[in-house]
C-alpha cells in the first residue's frame, strides 16, 4: 500500500511539474515589494506590515510578498542613500515587481528620485506619508496612497464627551521639532473650544517637573502628550516611556493622537495607526492588481485614523464602552470562556474531528480503494500521453546524479533513446564550466524549500545551448529526499542576448571609464547626474563633489547669474548647444573647455542633458600668444623698415660729413694759434664730430652697426650720466637714486649706456618740467624664473634692471605702444626729434636686453630696463693714452666715387707723409693696379660705388696680388661688416667719417702688419 502511495504522489508530482507555469519560471504570481523608510524592528513599522498581510489574507490575494527595510531613521546621509540606489540597481536586476508599496517619507522620495530607473512602468502605493502636497506628484502618473494626518480635533471632542466636566487642556513636550510642529496643528483648533476649555502648551519640563507638575493639576484637567520628554540629564525617553512615566504619576485622564501610545498609560482618542496606514495602501494595491488603472485612484487625503482606547483604562476612570463610537477598537478586553479555556478546547474539538474522521476514512477506505485503482489506471494515461506531447523537458533522476526517467522531448532534445539514457548520468551532458553551479544547485535541493533554478549549457543534437531547470525533490513519507525531477526548457536565445547586453554595457562602462573627453549628464535644472572619470581628473573634484551641483558652480561668480538664461534656456528651446566655457579647477587653476550639450527626451522617463566637453586650454592659451607675438612681429618689421630707411640716410650722411671733418682737421693745422679762425673752426669740428656720433646713434637704432662691445659695470656710468642730468633739469625736480653696489657686469657700449640713461632721464624730466616732482633711478640685480618672464623674447636667467621712474603726466596704453617708433614724439617742436626712446630701444635690443613700460595717465611713468648678466670676472677696461698722428712714405691707391672725399683725402694723406695716386672709377683703379701691381703699397677703396663695389674690386686685386693689403672704407652697408671684410682678405675697415688720427693709425696698422 505504502508503495503504490508513493507511486501515486511521484505521478501527481511529475503531472504538477510538467503542467504548472510557475515552475517553468512563467509564475503567474504577482510579486510586490513593500518597501519601508525605517528598520525592522521598529513598532510603526510592524504594525503597517500587519496591516498589509491581514489586507491580503483577508482578500485571499496570492501574491509574493518581499519586504526591503532602509533603515533611514538611523541613517539618513546623501551617500548612504546613493549606496541604496546601487544595491537595489543590481539586486533587483533580474526582478519585476507588479506593484511596489511604500511606507513613510523616506521611501516616498527614494522612489520619487529613481523610480524611472529601478522600477520602471511598476505602479507604487504610498502609506504614512506627512505634510502631502499635490505637487509632489508632479509627472508621476504611476503613484497614489494615502496620507498620514493627525486628528486633534476628533480626540478632543470624544474625550471631552467622555469627561464632562473637563476644563483645561495640559499639552506637554521637550521643545523639540516635532513638539512645535504638533502645537502648531494644535494651535488651529484651539479658537473652536475658545468658550469652554483653556489651553496651556508646557514645553522643555524634564521628567521629574511633568511629574510634580501632574500631581498638581486640577481634576478637571486632561493631559494630551505632543512629543517626547527628557530626563533630569537631558536623555530622550521612548513616545511609549514616556506616556507611562506620566501615567504612573497621574490622576487625570491621558489621551493621544498616535497608536504607539496606547497600551502605556493612554487612554485613547482617534489614533494616527499603522495597521490601518497599512491595511489601507494594501488594499489600493489589490485594486491596482485587479487591473483598476492607478489613474482612476486618487490620493487619499483623508488619513485612515481609528478610535482606539484601552480598556485597562477605561475602567479606571469608570467609563462605559457603551458611550464609544461604532467601530471602535479596544484592547485588553476580558476574554471569554472560550478565549479563557481555548488551550482545552481545541485539543478536544480537534481530537473529535481526527477520530470522526479517521472512521469515515475507514469506513471509506475499502471503496476508495477500488475506485482509486481504476482511477490510477486512467491517470496512468493520461499522464502518459501528457508527458509525451509535453515541449519541455522533463526528468527525474536517482541521488546519485543517474536518470531514472526522461521525456521524449529530452530524447528529442540530445537525440538519444530512452534506452540509451535510463541508468545514465547527466552530468557528462553538462557544460565542464558550469558543472560547478549545477553540482550546488542540486545539493541545495535536499534542503527547504526543496526546489532550486539552475541555467547552464548542454550538448544537445544542435551543440552547446543554454537549457533552464527547475528542480525540485521528491520527498518520502519521513520527509527525507528520494530523488529529484528536473523540467527544463530551451533558452539559448534569450540568455546569448542578455550576455550580448552585459558585455555591451561592460564595453560602454569601459568606455565611458577610459575616454579622455569629458562625460557627463545633466537634469533640466542643470545638475550633474553622472561625471566620468576624466572630468573628476581635470577638475580634481571626486564623483561625489560632482553630482547635484550645476556646472555654473565652477565659473567665475559674475557668470554664475547667467547661466540660466545662456545655456539652460538655449538647450531647451534649441535641443542642443556647443561652445568655449570658462571654468576653475579644484585648485584654482582656470581651464577651457569646449563643450556640446544636447537635451534627451527618452520614450521613458524624464528628459535630460546629455553634454561632451574637451580641455582646450592650452590651444586657447596658444591662439592669445600668436596673437601678441603677430602683434610684435608687425612692431618689428616696421622698426626694420624704418631702420633700413635710417641706414640709407646715414650713408649719404656720412659721405657728406667725411669731406668737412677733414678739411676741418687740415684747416686746423694750418691756421696758427691766436687766430680769429681758430675758434670758429674749432666749433665747425666739434659739430661735425656730434653729427657723427649721432649717425651712429641712428646705425645703433637700425642695428647695422656694431659697436664695441665690453665687460663693463653700470654703476659709475649711471652716476655719471645722474651728476651730468643734475646739473642740466631744475632743482623742482628731486633726483633719488638707489644704485646696488652688488649687481654684476654686463657685455655693452659704455657710451651707448650713458646714452641710454641720459635719452630715459631726459624724457622723464620733460614729462615733469611743468608741475616739477620726483626722479627715481635705481639698478638692482633680479634672477627671473619661467614664471617671471611676461615677455616672449626673454629667457630665465640672472639680469641687472634699471628702473627710471618719475611722478610726471603719464601715458594710456594706445600711448604706450607708439614711444618706440622713430619720429614719434608729444613734445613741442623744438623740444625733440622723436628719436631719443627709438634709439635706446635698439641699444636694448642690440644688447639682448628688454624694456618694459608700466604707466596711467597722471600716475607718471615707469621703465624697467633688463639686460642680461654676464657670469664671469669684471675686466676693467684701461684708458688709452692720447696716440699722435702717424705718418708714412708708402705709395697708396685710393678709391672713391665722390670727387669732394678723393681731393680732401688726397690732401690729407699727402700732408703725413703718403704718395697717393687717385681715382672715381674702380674699374679704372683696377687697370691702373693690374698694369703694374708691385707699384703700390696700400689700396683704400670705398664700399658703395657704381660699375663695381669695393669688396668685388678687393676681391680682382687679390687675384692679381695676393699680399697686397686693402682697407676698406664705407658710411653705410648692410651687406659688408668688418668680420666680413677680413673673410675676403681685406686687412682693415673704417667707418666713414673717419677723422686723421684714426685713419693714419688705421693705415699703420694695416702696412707695418703686412
Amino acid at each position: 500500500m505504502k508503495h503504490r502511495i508513493k507511486i501515486i504522489l511521484s505521478l501527481i508530482c511529475l503531472l504538477f511539474f510538467g503542467v504548472h507555469p510557475a515552475l517553468a519560471q512563467e509564475s503567474s504570481v504577482p510579486n510586490v515589494l513593500v518597501l519601508h523608510s525605517y528598520h525592522k524592528s521598529l513598532s510603526w513599522v510592524e504594525s503597517i506590515e500587519k496591516g498589509i498581510i491581514s489586507e491580503f489574507k483577508k482578500k485571499k490575494s496570492n501574491a509574493a510578498l518581499r519586504f526591503e527595510y532602509m533603515d533611514t531613521k538611523r541613517i539618513n546621509r546623501s551617500d548612504y542613500l546613493q549606496s541604496l540606489f546601487e544595491l537595489y540597481k543590481v539586486k533587483f536586476k533580474n526582478t519585476r515587481f507588479n506593484i511596489i508599496i511604500c511606507s513613510d517619507n523616506n521611501s516616498l522620495n527614494f522612489l520619487l528620485s529613481h523610480h524611472h530607473m529601478l522600477f520602471p512602468d511598476t505602479p507604487v502605493v504610498f502609506c504614512g506619508i506627512n505634510n502631502f502636497r499635490d505637487n509632489m506628484l508632479v509627472d508621476q502618473d504611476l503613484f497614489t496612497g494615502t496620507i498620514e494626518e493627525i486628528d486633534f480635533r476628533s480626540t478632543l471632542d470624544i474625550a471631552v464627551k467622555l469627561h464632562p466636566k473637563t476644563r483645561q487642556i495640559i499639552f506637554y513636550g521637550d521643545d523639540s521639532p516635532t513638539y512645535h510642529a504638533n502645537k502648531a496643528l494644535l494651535d488651529k483648533i484651539i479658537p473652536a473650544y475658545k468658550d469652554r476649555l483653556k489651553f496651556y502648551c508646557k514645553n522643555n519640563f524634564n521628567l521629574k517637573q511633568i511629574q510634580n507638575d501632574i500631581q498638581t493639576l486640577d481634576p478637571n484637567s486632561l493631559i494630551l502628550p505632543g512629543s517626547t520628554i527628557r530626563t533630569e540629564t537631558g536623555g530622550l525617553l521612548s513616545f511609549e516611556e514616556s506616556v507611562k512615566k506620566m501615567e504612573a504619576v497621574s490622576h487625570v485622564p491621558i489621551y493621544g493622537c498616535w497608536d504607539f501610545f496606547l497600551g502605556h498609560g493612554l487612554i485613547g482618542g482617534r489614533l494616527v495607526s499603522g495597521f490601518a496606514q497599512g491595511k489601507t495602501a494594501a488594499d489600493i494595491a489589490l485594486r491596482i492588481l485587479a487591473g483598476e488603472p492607478v489613474s482612476d485612484i486618487p490620493v487619499i487625503k483623508k488619513s485612515p485614523n481609528q478610535y482606539m482606547f484601552d480598556n485597562d483604562q477605561l475602567k479606571k476612570f469608570n467609563i462605559n464602552p457603551s458611550m464609544l463610537p461604532k467601530d471602535v477598537v479596544i484592547i485588553n478586553r476580558e476574554l471569554s470562556f472560550y478565549a479563557k479555556n481555548k488551550k482545552l478546547i481545541i485539543p478536544i474539538i480537534v481530537s473529535i474531528a481526527v477520530l470522526t474522521f479517521i472512521i469515515l476514512i475507514l469506513s471509506l477506505n475499502i471503496r476508495t480503494r477500488k475506485r482509486f485503482e481504476q482511477e490510477l489506471e486512467k491517470g496512468k494515461e493520461r499522464y502518459r500521453l501528457l508527458v509525451e506531447n509535453q515541449t519541455d523537458m522533463i526528468v527525474k533522476f536517482s541521488l546519485d546524479g543517474r536518470l531514472q526517467f526522461v521525456s521524449p522531448s529530452y530524447c528529442k532534445t540530445f537525440r538519444k533513446t530512452q534506452t540509451e539514457l535510463i541508468g545514465e548520468a547527466f552530468m557528462p551532458l553538462i557544460h565542464k564550466d558550469d558543472q560547478d553551479n549545477v553540482g550546488k544547485a542540486i545539493k541545495s535541493v535536499f534542503n527547504p524549500p526543496y526546489t532550486v533554478h539552475v541555467e547552464e549549457r548542454a550538448l544537445t543534437k544542435d551543440g552547446w545551448r543554454w537549457q533552464s531547470w527547475l528542480n525540485t525533490a521528491v520527498l518520502d513519507q519521513d520527509n527525507k529526499v528520494e530523488a529529484v525531477i528536473g523540467v527544463g526548457r530551451d533558452i539559448d536565445d534569450r540568455k546569448k542576448t542578455e550576455l550580448a547586453l552585459i558585455k555591451s554595457e561592460e564595453q560602454f562602462r569601459d568606455l565611458f571609464n577610459s575616454i579622455t573627453d569629458l562625460i557627463h549628464t545633466q537634469d533640466m535644472e542643470g545638475r550633474f547626474t553622472t561625471v566620468n572619470p576624466a572630468m573628476q581628473r581635470l577638475f580634481g573634484y571626486s564623483k561625489e563633489e560632482f553630482l547635484g551641483r550645476r556646472a555654473a558652480d565652477f565659473m567665475e561668480p559674475e557668470l554664475k547669474s547667467g547661466f540660466k538664461t545662456r545655456y539652460l534656456e538655449k538647450v531647451k528651446k534649441q535641443g542642443s548647444l556647443e561652445g568655449v566655457g570658462c571654468y576653475f579647477t579644484k585648485t584654482g587653476e582656470k581651464i577651457y573647455i569646449e563643450y556640446k550639450s544636447s537635451l534627451v527626451k527618452p520614450e521613458s522617463g524624464k528628459p535630460y542633458i546629455s553634454g561632451i566637453g574637451r580641455d582646450v586650454t592650452e590651444r586657447i592659451l596658444s591662439e592669445e600668444r600668436v596673437k601678441k607675438l603677430q602683434k610684435q612681429i608687425v612692431q618689428a618689421q616696421k622698426m626694420e623698415s624704418i631702420g633700413t630707411l635710417a641706414g640709407g640716410i646715414a650713408h649719404d650722411f656720412n659721405n657728406i660729413l667725411f669731406p668737412i671733418v677733414g678739411h676741418t682737421e687740415m684747416l686746423l693745422e694750418d691756421v696758427p694759434e691766436g687766430s680769429s679762425f681758430k675758434k670758429s673752426l674749432n666749433e665747425i669740428y666739434s659739430s661735425t664730430l656730434r653729427a657723427k656720433n649721432l649717425v651712429e646713434q641712428i646705425l645703433t637704432f637700425s642695428r647695422q652697426e656694431s659697436s664695441e662691445l665690453k665687460l663693463v659695470k653700470m654703476q659709475p656710468i649711471i652716476k655719471e650720466a645722474l651728476k651730468l642730468m643734475r646739473s642740466t633739469i631744475p632743482t623742482t625736480i628731486d633726483i633719488q637714486q638707489n644704485i646696488s653696489k652688488d649687481c654684476g657686469v654686463i657685455k655693452a657700449d659704455p657710451i651707448q649706456i650713458h646714452q641710454l640713461v641720459m635719452n630715459f632721464t631726459t624724457n622723464a624730466y620733460h614729462s615733469m618740467e611743468e608741475t616739477g616732482g620726483e626722479l627715481k633711478v635705481s639698478l638692482k640685480q633680479v634672477k627671473l624664473g619661467e614664471h617671471d618672464v611676461e615677455i616672449s623674447s626673454m629667457v630665465p636667467g640672472v639680469y641687472i634692471c634699471l628702473t627710471i621712474a618719475d611722478t610726471g603726466i603719464g601715458m594710456d596704453k594706445e600711448l604706450i605702444e607708439k614711444i618706440f617708433d622713430p619720429f614719434f614724439t608729444t613734445k613741442e617742436v623744438g623740444k625733440g626729434t622723436g628719436m631719443g626712446l627709438s634709439v635706446v630701444h635698439g641699444i636694448v635690443k642690440s644688447l639682448n636686453g628688454t624694456i618694459q613700460v608700466h604707466s596711467e595717465p597722471g600716475k607718471g611713468t615707469e621703465f624697467n630696463i633688463y639686460l642680461p648678466v654676464v657670469e664671469k670676472a669684471f675686466e676693467e677696461q684701461k684708458i688709452q693714452a692720447k696716440e699722435p698722428i702717424q705718418r708714412g712714405t708708402e705709395k697708396i691707391l685710393f678709391v672713391d666715387d665722390e670727387e669732394e672725399i678723393i681731393a680732401m683725402e688726397e690732401e690729407i694723406l699727402k700732408r703725413i707723409g703718403y704718395q697717393v695716386s687717385s681715382y672715381t672709377s674702380s674699374i679704372e683703379a683696377l687697370e691702373v693696379f693690374r698694369a703694374n701691381p708691385g707699384k703700390f703699397d696700400l689700396v683704400i677703396t670705398d664700399m658703395a660705388m657704381p660699375g663695381m663695389s669695393g669688396d668685388r674690386l678687393s676681391a680682382e686685386l687679390t687675384k692679381i696680388r695676393s699680399d697686397i693689403p686693402i682697407l676698406l672704407c664705407t658710411g653705410f652697408s648692410e651687406t659688408m661688416s668688418e668680420e666680413k671684410a677680413a673673410s675676403l682678405g681685406i686687412k682693415g675697415f673704417l667707418m666713414k667719417p673717419v677723422v686723421m688720427k684714426d685713419l693714419s693709425q688705421k693705415i699703420r696698422k694695416v702696412l707695418d702688419k703686412n
